[in-house]
Parts: structure tokens; sequence; C-alpha cells
């Protein structure tokens, strides 16, 4: 007879460990975030097959070889059920590849007051140091892969450069527009 658990959650994958190129003799690190009735256990596979100790929501790998290139994944399970994350695909190389934006930030519209965010990826040999750019400038502590405005106030041109490992190549992505709207103000109603 199955046993039931009543009132547990099962785990939910709220963050999925991210694809990697890195260079031999780097650090990886691949880590996963859940949700759910706690409390989980991790099981983290290389190529579907288990990696011995590797027990917990982060893996790291200290000292990569190429042998360490392939598809990670991690199987998270809690006392109702099981869930295996997305694959992470971990490439390991002698020579660093430049940084290229694999998907650009898009054009975005907002009242003004209101919170806006912009979103880029990008791809090459990590880690990959990100500045956003307005109207040419860099903007100050937007460092990030999403830049988040907490109240939007004026419009201007935004852009992202992202620099591969130690500064090695840039890639400069043309600019995604940010359009602040300001609405009319509204008039009183007239009585009749």
């Amino acid at each position: 007879m199955a046993q039931v658990f009543v009132g547990l959650a099962p785990p939910v994958i709220t963050a999925q460990p991210l694809s990697q190129t890195i260079l031999v003799g780097e650090p990886a690190t691949f880590t996963v975030a859940v949700g759910g009735s706690s409390p989980f256990t991790y099981r983290w596979q290389k190529d579907g097959l288990d990696l011995s100790g590797a027990t917990g929501p982060s893996l790291t790998i200290p000292v990569l070889q190429l042998g360490d290139s392939g598809s990670y994944t991690v199987v998270v399970t809690n006392g109702a059920s099981a869930v295996t994350s997305d694959p992470a695909t971990l490439i390991v190389t002698t020579s660093p590849v430049p940084p290229s934006i694999t998907v650009p930030p898009a054009a975005t519209t907002v009242v003004v007051g209101h919170p806006a965010q912009l979103t880029v990826k990008a791809a090459g040999s990590t880690p990959l140091l990100y500045q956003w750019i307005k109207d040419d400038a860099p903007v100050p502590g937007a460092t990030a892969s999403i830049l988040s405005i907490a109240s939007a106030s004026t419009a201007g041109r935004r852009a992202v450069r992202g620099y591969g490992q130690q500064r090695i190549g840039k890639h400069h992505q043309p600019a995604a527009r940010l359009t602040v709207i300001v609405p009319p103000p509204s008039r009183p109603r007239r009585r009749p």
C-alpha cells in the first residue's frame, strides 16, 4: 500500500541551474532554488549519472578539467515527490569564448512613476560582466543582466555591454528604447 503524506507541497524549482562556459583550471558552481515543503534532498547528476557526494542545493567543481564538460541536472526530493531541473550545459574550454548577446533587451513602454525592467541574456566565457548604458553614459551600479528601474521618470536609450572573462573582448548591443508615457492631467468633472 502506498503511503500518503497529507499537507506536503511537492518540490518546485524556482531558479534553474544555468549553463556556463569556463576556462580549464577555473571553478564552476551550479545552484538550484526550490519551493515546497521542506526538508529537501538533492542529487546532482552529470550526463544522467549521479555525482558522488553532490547532495546540496549547490554543486561546485573547484578546478575544471576538459572532462567536466557535460550536461548537469539536479533531482530534488521531499516527502511528497521529486522533480528534476532543466539541464545546464557546462563547456570547459582552453581559450576564452568572446561574449555575445543571445537575447537582447526588448523595447519597453511604461507610465511615468511606474517600475520598468530590461533584461538581457548573454553567452561566452564566464564570468560575464555587464554595464547598462543610458544615452551613451554608464548607469551607476547597473552591472547585472537585469536593469530594474523603481520609478521611471525620463525616456532614453538604454543598452548593455557585456565583457568576457578578464575583460577579453567587447560586445556592444544596439540600444533598446525605454519609453515613458506621461498621461494627460485629469480634468475635474463638471456638475450639471
